[in-house]
C-alpha cells in the first residue's frame, strides 16, 4: 500500500492484525505490520510497528519488535527489545535499544546500549555499549564487557569483563581502561589502566599497568610492572623482583630489576641489579652484587659492585653495611669520590681499580690514583698529585709510590 501525501486527517491508517502471513510493502505513516509469522517486510515512514523475517524499515520513532533476520533498519529512537535480534543487519540510527543479540551486524548512530551478546559486529557512534566477540567499536566512552578481539576507539571507552581471551585489542582516545589479562594489544591515549597484559605497546600520558611482559610503553609518568620491557618516558615506575631486561629512558625512573640500560635524571636501580647501564644525575645502585654497570652523571651511589665505569661528581662507591664490598676493577673518574670506602677493617675485593680526580678517597690493591688531595690505601698501587696520602691497611700491602710536588715516597 502506498499513501500519496495528504492532509492527515484524511489519511488512514493501516493496521495488519497479529494474524497477518504474507509479504507486505508499505509506505505511509503510524502503521502497524505484521507478527512473529510475517515475512518478507518493508516499509517507509514513521512511528511504525514492524515485525518480521526479511526486514526492512525506514522511518522515526518505530518500534521494531522480535526475531529480525536479514534486516535493515534506519531511522531515530527505534527500539527492539523482547529478545529481538537483528541477524546480519544493518542498524543505523540515534538513542536505539537492543536488549538482546545482535549477530554479525553495523550499527552506526549514539547512545546504543546493547545488553546480550553481540557477535562479529562493528559499532559507530557516541555512548555505545556492546558485547560479543571480533567486535570494532568506535566513538566515545564506549563500554565493553565479554569481548574478544575488539578494536575500541574514542573518549572513556572500557573493557573490563574477565570472560572472553582479550587478545589482539586496540584501545585508543582517553581515560580509557583495559583491564583482566588481555595479551598483545595496542594501547594509546592518555590516563589509560592496563592490567596484567604480554606482549602489548602501551603509549600516552598518564598510563597505569601492572604486572605486563614483553611491552612497550611510552609516555609520561608512567606506571608498569614485567620482564623484558621498553620503557620511555618520565617518571616512571618499573619495580618488581621480577622486572628485568628493560630499557628505560626518561626522568625519574625507578627500576628494581637486572640487565636495565637507564638514561635519564634522579634514576634509582636496585634490588640486586647487574649489568646495568645508567646515565644521568642524582642516581642510586645499591643493594649487594651490582655488576657490570657504567655510571655518569652527578652525586651517583653504587653500593658493593664490580667491574663498573664511574664518571661524575661525589659518588660513593662501596661499603653500605660492608657486604663485603667488592669494588674491583673499576674506573672511576670525577671529584670527591669515596671508593672503599673508609673502615680499614673486614673489607675485601678492592682491586684494580683506576681513580681520576681531586679529593678522592680511595682503597683496594694493584690502584692508580692521580689527583690532588686524594687519600690512597692500597697495595700495589701509584698514587700521583699533591697533598696525597697513602698507606697499607693490612699485611701484604706494599709497593706504594706516592709522587706529590718533589718529593718520592715509596714502601
Amino acid at each position: 500500500e502506498v499513501y500519496p501525501y495528504e492532509d492527515p486527517s484524511t489519511t488512514t491508517d493501516n493496521t495488519y492484525d497479529s494474524s497477518f502471513v504474507g509479504s507486505c510493502f508499505s509506505m505511509g505513516s503510524q502503521n502497524t505490520i505484521g507478527n512473529s509469522t510475517s515475512s518478507n517486510l518493508g516499509i517507509f515512514g514513521f512511528n511504525n510497528t514492524i515485525t518480521g523475517d526479511k526486514f526492512v524499515i525506514i522511518g522515526q520513532g518505530n518500534v521494531l519488535g522480535k526475531a529480525n533476520v536479514s534486516s535493515l533498519a534506519v531511522g531515530t529512537t527505534n527500539t527492539i527489545s523482547g529478545n529481538g535480534k537483528l541477524v546480519n543487519s544493518l542498524l543505523v540510527g540515534q538513542n536505539m535499544t537492543l536488549t538482546q543479540p545482535a549477530t554479525r551486524s553495523i550499527v552506526a548512530g549514539i547512545n546504543h546500549s546493547f545488553q546480550g551478546a553481540m557477535n562479529n559486529t562493528v559499532i559507530v557512534g557516541s555512548g555505545n555499549q556492546g558485547f560479543g566477540s571480533n567486535n570494532f567499536i568506535w566513538g566515545s566512552s564506549n563500554q565493553g564487557s565479554g569481548v574478544n578481539n575488539i578494536m575500541l576507539g574514542g573518549f572513556s571507552g572500557q573493557i573490563t569483563s574477565s570472560s572472553g581471551n582479550l587478545y589482539g585489542s586496540a584501545l585508543m582516545g582517553w581515560n580509557n581502561t583495559l583491564q583482566t589479562s588481555p595479551r598483545a594489544t595496542f594501547v594509546t591515549g592518555r590516563d589509560n589502566v592496563v592490567i596484567d597484559t604480554d606482549y602489548s605497546i602501551i603509549g600516552g600520558f598518564n598510563n597505569d599497568t601492572s604486572a605486563y611482559h614483553s611491552s612497550l610503553l611510552v609516555g609520561t609518568k608512567n606506571y608498569g610492572r614485567g620482564v623484558g620491557n621498553i620503557i620511555g618516558g618520565e617518571s616512571n615506575t618499573v619495580e618488581n623482583n621480577s622486572s628485568s631486561y628493560n630499557l628505560i629512558g626518561g626522568f625519574k625512573n625507578t627500576v628494581s630489576s637486572t640487565s636495565n640500560l637507564v638514561v635519564g635524571t634522579s634514576n634509582t636501580v636496585k634490588s640486586t641489579t647487574k649489568g646495568n647501564i645508567v646515565g644521568g644525575n642524582n642516581n642510586n645502585i645499591d643493594v649487594a652484587a651490582n655488576e657490570n654497570n657504567i655510571i655518569s652523571g652527578v652525586g651517583n651511589d653504587i653500593f658493593v659492585g664490580s667491574d663498573n665505569i664511574v664518571i661524575g661528581n661525589q659518588i660513593n662507591v662501596g661499603i653500605l653495611s660492608n657486604t663485603s664490598s667488592k669494588i674491583a676493577r673499576s674506573i672511576i673518574v670525577g671529584q670527591n669520590h669515596s671508593v672503599g670506602t673508609f673502615s680499614s677493617s673486614g673489607v675485601a675485593a678492592k682491586s684494580n681499580m683506576a681513580i681520576f680526580g681531586s679529593s678522592n678517597s680511595a682503597r683496594g690493591n694493584n690502584t692508580f690514583v692521580a689527583g690532588a688531595n686524594n687519600s690512597g690505601f692500597a697495595d700495589n698501587a701509584i698514587v700521583l698529585g699533591n697533598g696525597n696520602s697513602s698507606g697499607g691497611v693490612a699485611s701484604g700491602e706494599n709497593k706504594v709510590i706516592q709522587i706529590h710536588g718533589y718529593r718520592k715516597k715509596s714502601r
